[in-house]
């Protein structure tokens, strides 16, 4: 096994314990670099009932904080066909880097737009993955990446937002003598308003007077 330092741990049980944790962590960032996080994609060789057994245990491990023991680690190295005490070792620090800014970009923008009703109801998964990837515990490929990004839609505007944008508009077109661009303005805040009293009353309001 190899010998890591790991921060908290005071006896060699809790070293134990996180060096499965840590095992966990890496199997999820390969699986999410290099399947886009579908894991029985590395086991599809296996027959029926050994791929069934595998993904129990891989699934055990991966759930909570039971970790990969060692073990189970030689044997999803061995399957999977990568060196011996890969899952003992960090992953390459430039991919790792690569990863953490993709999920640290699309986190930011996640919080300027929307996601596609229709992509997030099938891609939950997903954006378990993408949230994940931001603090380093999950990973996001290149192709998820640009597959978020095509997902994203311009967030929509509550009322109060959309009132306060359009009164603004409708305000400096009057401001710049442009009584059509005014008109309009006020034809789409009509239309944002409906069926909202105060928004109607407002609206009621100004047309009964002078802008500007």
């Amino acid at each position: 096994m190899n010998l890591e330092v790991f921060e908290g741990a005071v006896t060699a049980e809790e070293a134990v314990q996180a060096s499965y944790l840590e095992r966990q962590r890496r199997l999820y960032m390969y699986v999410d670099l290099r399947t886009d996080g579908v894991r029985l994609d590395l086991f599809r060789h296996l027959p029926e009932k050994e791929l069934h057994i595998l993904s129990n245990q891989i699934s055990v491990a991966c759930n909570g904080r039971n970790g990969v023991t060692e073990k189970l680690a030689r044997r999803l190295e061995y399957e999977i066909g990568i060196p011996f005490g890969f899952f003992d070792q960090p992953l390459p620090a430039r991919e790792l880097r690569a990863s953490l800014a993709r999920g640290v970009r699309l986190v930011r923008k996640l919080a300027k737009y929307d996601l596609d009703q229709q992509w997030m109801k099938r891609s939950k998964n997903k954006i378990t993955q993408v949230m994940g990837a931001a603090g380093g515990y999950r990973g996001v490929s290149k192709t998820l990446y640009l597959e978020v990004i095509a997902a994203l839609k311009p967030k929509k505007e509550d009322g109060l937002s959309a009132l306060a944008r359009i009164g603004a508009e409708a305000l400096s077109s009057a401001n710049k003598g442009k009584p059509d661009a005014r008109e309009k303005a006020m034809e789409k805040l009509a239309e944002t308003t409906k069926g909202i009293p105060l928004y109607a009353q407002v609206l009621a309001d100004l047309e009964g007077k002078k802008i500007g």
